[in-house]
C-alpha cells in the first residue's frame, strides 16, 4: 500500500484549536457504530449527540430530506404554478447571474419544458441590468404573457418591480435565501430559508429552494393525475444543478444541504449526466471520474459564473438547459474562454487594487477597507473584494467606477456581518442586497468616502469579530492510526465545506528522514515516527530557492487517493508548526 502526505502550507500563522468531544459519547458511538475512536471524535465534534443522529448524518439519503411543506409559502406557491400548467398559462422566471440562480432558474425551466408548460425565462445583464429583478424585466415578461413570475436567488427586497407585477395582474412566488428586509415585497408567496418549521432547511439557497419547489409542485401535480397522460419528471436528474448552486454559494454543507450535495455529486459524477454538464466537465479538465466539492467550486463554478461576470449569464443558462451534444460543445467551450478572460480581468484589478489598500492603510489604519478605481471591471469586484479582504485580514469593499457611478461588491472576514454592518448607510445606495458575508451594491461616486468612514468605524467597533478563525483540530493521531479504512470510512462524511469540515489531526513526534525540493516548490518528504515511514509530498512548500521549513507538527486530513484502479491512504496537510 503506497502512502503519501499532501501538504498544503498556508496555514502557519493561524492558532490551532483542539475540539475537546465528551470521551463517553466518543466512546458510545464507537461502540454502537463499529467505529475507530477517531471516528467516533470526529462524528462528536460535528455534534452528533446519538445513534438515529449519526445513522441519519452518515446516510444523509434523499429519504430523509424535508417535506418541502415545511417551508412557509409552499402551499399557495405549488398550487398556483399547477394551475399555471393545468391552464397552459406563461410562466415567467427570473434568475440572478450567479451560479445560484442560473442553476435554480435552469431547474425551473426544465421541469416546465417537461410538464408541457410554456416558460419564459429572464436573467438580468450584470451592467446593464445591476442586480434584482428589475421594472424592465417585469415588463418584458408580461409582454410575452406571463401571468405568473418565479424569481430564483433576487427578489426578496424588489418591493417597486414585484408591485408592478401586481398591478399588471401577475402572482409572484419569490425564492431568495439574501437577508430579508423589514418589510417584504407583495407577492403571492415568499418562500426563504429562513421562515420554516424545520431547521434542517434553514441554510437553503436559491436553487435549493428551487428543488424543494419542484419536489411539492410534482407532488401536487401528481394528486390531480396530471402525471397519467405525460412522464413524470425524475428529480434525480436536476440535483446536480442543486448541488452545484449550493456548492457555489458557499452554504453550510448541513442538514438538507448536505443531502443536496451528497446526491447531486453523484449526479453529476455520472457518464450520462445532462450535455451542458459533461461539455463543461470536459472543458474543465475533469475526466470520468468522480466530482467533488473542489471540482464544483473551482472548476465547474467558475466558468459558469464567468458568463455573467464577462458578457452574459444567460449563455451559462443555455448551457445548462440545453440537449444537443454539438451546442453544449460550443457553449462550454465560450464559458472556458469567458473564465480565461475573467482571470486576466481579475489580476489587472487586484494589482491595482492591493496598492490602494496600501496607500489606504498608511493614510488611514484601520481594520477595513474600501477601494475604488475608474474602470474596474464590476464582473470581477467581488473576487477581488475576497481576496483583498483574505489578504490584509479585514472586510473589504471593491468598487468600479463608470461616469460617476460605482458599482460595488463586499467581501466579510472572520465574524463580521458585512450586510448587518452597512445597513444603518442604505441611504447612501441606489441598490443593496447580500448577507452577513457579502455584499452587492451601486452608489454615486461621490458618496463613497462617507461609506469607507463608515465601515472603518463599525469594524473597529468589534475588534473581536475580526479575529482570524483558529484551525480546527478533532484529535490528536499517530501516523500508524491513519490508515486506509479510516479514510474510507471518513468518505461517509462528505461533502464537506462551510458547515462540515474535513476531520483534521495533529501528528507530532516524527521526524524527517529525506526530502526533495521539486520544480514549483514542491517537496517530496520520508517521514517517520515510532518506526512507520510515511512519504509526504508538499505542493508550493516553500519559495523557489528556499530551504525546507524545519517542521515540528503537521495538521493532516486522511484521503482515499484512487489512480489507475488502485487505492492508496493520502494524508493532506492542511497546516504545520515549525
Amino acid at each position: 500500500m503506497r502512502l503519501r502526505i499532501i501538504v498544503c502550507v498556508d496555514m502557519t500563522d493561524r492558532k490551532w484549536q483542539f475540539l475537546s468531544p465528551d470521551p463517553e459519547r466518543v466512546a458510545s458511538l464507537a461502540s454502537e457504530l463499529s467505529l475507530p475512536l477517531l471516528a467516533a471524535s470526529v462524528l462528536a465534534n460535528r455534534g452528533i449527540e446519538t445513534l438515529g443522529d449519526a445513522e441519519l448524518f452518515l446516510s444523509a439519503s434523499l429519504a430523509s430530506l424535508t417535506d418541502p411543506d415545511a417551508l412557509d409559502g409552499m402551499g399557495p406557491a405549488q398550487r398556483r404554478l399547477a394551475r399555471a400548467i393545468r391552464e397552459r398559462e406563461t410562466i415567467g422566471v427570473v434568475g440572478d447571474y450567479d451560479t445560484d440562480g442560473i442553476t435554480g432558474a435552469a431547474q425551473l425551466s426544465l421541469f416546465f419544458r417537461e410538464a408541457g408548460a410554456r416558460a419564459a425565462i429572464h436573467i438580468p445583464h450584470r451592467l446593464d441590468d445591476g442586480y434584482g429583478v428589475g421594472e424592465d424585466a417585469v415588463r418584458g415578461l408580461w409582454d410575452l404573457g406571463a401571468s405568473v413570475l418565479v424569481t430564483c436567488d433576487l427578489g426578496i427586497t424588489d418591493h417597486e418591480p414585484l408591485a408592478l407585477a401586481r398591478g399588471l395582474g401577475m402572482d409572484t412566488i419569490v425564492l431568495d435565501h439574501h437577508r430579508p428586509p423589514e418589510s417584504l415585497p407583495p407577492a403571492l408567496a415568499v418562500i426563504h430559508p429562513r421562515w420554516s418549521k424545520s431547521p434542517a432547511t434553514r441554510h437553503l439557497t436559491g436553487s435549493g429552494l428551487a428543488f424543494m419547489l419542484l419536489a411539492a409542485l410534482r407532488r401536487e401535480l401528481r394528486r390531480s393525475g396530471f402525471w397519467l397522460t405525460r412522464q413524470e419528471p425524475d428529480l434525480r436528474r436536476y440535483l446536480d444543478l442543486a448541488a452545484l448552486g449550493t456548492i457555489a454559494d458557499i452554504a453550510p454543507l448541513v442538514g438538507d444541504n448536505r443531502i443536496l450535495v451528497k446526491a447531486g455529486l453523484s449526479e453529476l459524477s455520472r457518464a450520462d449526466c445532462r450535455p451542458g454538464m459533461n461539455a463543461l466537465k470536459r472543458v474543465s479538465g475533469l475526466g470520468e471520474g468522480t466530482v467533488g466539492e473542489w471540482d464544483v467550486g473551482f472548476r465547474l463554478a467558475p466558468r459558469i459564473n464567468a458568463a455573467g461576470r464577462m458578457a452574459h449569464a444567460r449563455e451559462a443558462f443555455d448551457l445548462l438547459v440545453c440537449t444537443e451534444d454539438a451546442q453544449a460543445e460550443e457553449l462550454a467551450l465560450l464559458l472556458d474562454e469567458r473564465n480565461s478572460e475573467r482571470r486576466l480581468v481579475e489580476e489587472s484589478v487586484l494589482r491595482d487594487a492591493v496598492e490602494k489598500a496600501k496607500s489606504s492603510l498608511e493614510a488611514e489604519p484601520g481594520n477595513a477597507l474600501v477601494v475604488a478605481g475608474e474602470g474596474w471591471h464590476a464582473g470581477v469586484v467581488g473576487i477581488v473584494a475576497s481576496r483583498i479582504a483574505q489578504m490584509f485580514k479585514g472586510p473589504a469593499l471593491v468598487i468600479g467606477l463608470e461616469e460617476g457611478v460605482g458599482h460595488g461588491s463586499g467581501r466579510s472576514f472572520a465574524a463580521f456581518d458585512l450586510f448587518k454592518s452597512l445597513s444603518p448607510m442604505s441611504h447612501l445606495f441606489t441598490r443593496f442586497g447580500g448577507h452577513s458575508q457579502a455584499v452587492g451594491f451601486t452608489l454615486d461616486q461621490d458618496r463613497i468616502p462617507e461609506l469607507a468612514r463608515w465601515l472603518r468605524e463599525d469594524a473597529g467597533r468589534v475588534p473581536e469579530a475580526l479575529e482570524e478563525p483558529g484551525l480546527m483540530i478533532d484529535a490528536r493521531a499517530e501516523l500508524l492510526d491513519l490508515d486506509l479504512p479510516l479514510a474510507r470510512t471518513f468518505e461517509r462524511l462528505a461533502p464537506f465545506g462551510s458547515g462540515n469540515p474535513e476531520p483534521v489531526f495533529a501528528v507530532e513526534g516524527f521526524s524527517v528522514v529525506t526530502s526533495k525540493i521539486m520544480d514549483g516548490g514542491h517537496a517530496r518528504l520520508l517521514l517517520e515516527q515510532r518506526g512507520e515511514k510515511r512519504w509526504a509530498i508538499g505542493f508550493r512548500l516553500v519559495e523557489e530557492g528556499e530551504t525546507l521549513p524545519y517542521f515540528t507538527r503537521l495538521a493532516v486530513v486522511p484521503e482515499v487517493n484512487r489512480f489507475r484502479g488502485e487505492e492508496s491512504l493520502q494524508l493532506r496537510i492542511v497546516g504545520y508548526r515549525q
